[in-house]
């Protein structure tokens, strides 16, 4: 968690320093771009006061040779300054070489600047040099006479900028370096070291310790209101541990007594049960062998008819005794050949009845670490239901392996039998539910319950697909993973 808290440092530090150079971006940008403007803006007014004032009649045309008024008016960057007549010929200068000339043959100037038209004045900026022609009117204002041809020198002017952003950008630097150490300090003393109170807190209550409190969460802001919130979840965790731990003693001993009353039912039902049964069956017997010439038909129907009952009684109390004594059982681990099962539980049945024509089919090597014991039980029940529901079916098959879904493992059981309508599923795996007569198919109606319940003791799930008159398939997994949800 503290990784987590010096995570959200950087991450806050990183965005306040973008924050901190994007506005100072901002700022010299509309500051920089504003100096540029305010310089060019002096420039051009130097350039263009000649014209205007020789055109108010401020300004004589021969001052324009006077060098010191025209450094006066243009500034120490002037570089050229020449009135020229509407036939382009030069009549006063600062360039006495000038005199007498058509710009033309003047180099350096630009002719095309004295075609103006309509315009009254034209401004060009060169690489270090701007040039001003404006037109000097007659007494009316509206007749040309003359052009005055300007040029000053922008290195300086050039100069002063880059001077300019240099400061400012040094003066940002400074300013952005003083502003982060400033938040950087406010940062650590105002939220940082308060969040890694809590974090502290929180790894200590991640480590069983309930009694840990931030001290002292004084503050009104929301990191004081989230403080004293972590201390009253704390509190209340606190409460709710020691009230567990009441729950749990208490829970303990009612599981004890329960288990101390399965066990007495177990007991009850293995002697008291057992014992009427065995005198049913055996006096049935005795009455069937000794008695039969003195017991017509009908009543010996009735005897054989006890007598199946008994047993079918006596297996539905082992069965009944299985489920219930599940719970108390205790998991013996170990590497099982669950494919070397499944045959040895085929070649009994063949055994058993030989005269059946059935395709097994088992998967090799299925091997996967569980209690043995409960894992046969599940695959003869699995097995016998199989067995079972494919006895009308003349060309039976039995398939036993494992496939995948989703990256996990699965075994499956497949058969070819009477199969189910699939609305039914849910109720398969409930203790005396049967979806078929018993006297088409004789069971208990418990062993799938066994399975199911053995099945999630190893941590894993089971369900079944299956399709009317077209068998079923039963699914299962031996560890924690997901699989269809059969309730």
């Amino acid at each position: 968690m503290k990784k987590a808290v010096r995570g959200l440092t950087f991450k806050v530090g990183t965005a306040i320093v973008v924050a901190e150079l994007l506005v100072l971006s901002l700022v010299g940008l509309v500051y920089v771009t504003s100096f540029s403007v305010e310089v060019d803006r002096r420039i051009e007014t130097q350039v263009q006061l000649p014209g205007r004032l020789m055109n108010d009649g401020v300004l004589a045309l021969d001052s324009i040779a006077d060098e010191s008024i025209m450094l006066e008016l243009v500034g120490e960057e002037l570089l050229r300054g020449m009135v020229v007549g509407l036939d382009h010929n030069v009549y006063y200068s600062l360039d006495s070489s000038d005199l007498g000339q058509n710009i033309a043959d003047i180099e350096d100037v630009n002719g095309e600047m004295f075609s103006l038209g309509n315009a009254s004045q034209i401004m060009r900026y060169t690489n270090d040099a701007l040039e001003c022609v404006s037109v000097l009117y007659a007494l009316d204002k509206v007749t040309p006479r003359f052009f005055v041809y300007i040029v000053v020198g922008t290195s300086q002017s050039n100069l002063s900028k880059i001077q300019y952003t240099q400061m400012f950008v040094i003066g940002s630097i400074a300013t952005f370096l003083v502003t982060s150490l400033i938040i950087s300090y406010s940062f650590k003393s105002i939220i940082l070291n308060r969040l890694v109170e809590i974090v502290t807190v929180v790894s200590k209550l991640q480590n069983g310790d309930v009694t840990a409190r931030i001290e002292n969460p004084q503050s009104s802001d929301e990191l004081g209101f989230l403080q004293r919130q972590v201390n009253v979840m704390i509190s209340e965790l606190q409460k709710y541990q020691e009230n567990m731990e009441v729950i749990v003693e208490e829970r303990t001993v009612q599981l004890q007594a329960l288990n101390e009353e399965i066990t007495a039912f177990s007991y009850s039902v293995s002697h008291d049960l057992r014992s009427p049964l065995r005198s049913i069956d055996g006096f049935s017997k005795q009455l069937l062998e000794k008695y039969s010439d003195k017991i017509d038909a009908v009543g010996q129907d009735y005897l054989k008819r006890v007598r199946a009952s008994a047993v079918r009684m006596g297996y539905l109390i082992d069965d009944i005794l299985m489920l219930s004594q599940l719970s108390l059982t205790n998991l013996t681990t170990s590497k099982v050949d669950l494919s070397s099962i499944v045959r040895k539980i085929i070649t009994q049945y063949k055994l058993d009845e030989p005269s059946r024509n059935v395709e097994c089919i088992i998967g090799n090597n299925l091997i996967v670490e569980v209690d043995e014991r409960l894992l046969t039980q599940v695959l003869e029940n699995l097995l016998s239901n199989a067995w079972k529901f494919t006895s009308k079916n003349d060309s039976a098959i039995i398939e036993f392996g494992e496939t995948e879904r989703d990256g996990k493992r699965f075994f499956y059981l497949k058969d070819n039998g009477v199969g189910f309508d699939m609305k039914y599923k849910d109720q398969l795996f409930k203790p005396f539910h049967r979806l078929h007569k018993k006297e088409d198919f004789e069971g208990t109606g418990i062993g799938l319950a066994i399975v199911k319940r053995i099945i999630s003791k190893h941590g894993g799930i089971v369900w079944v697909e299956g399709e009317l008159l077209k068998g079923a398939t039963f699914f299962f997994s031996l560890s924690e993973i997901g699989g269809p949800d059969q309730t």
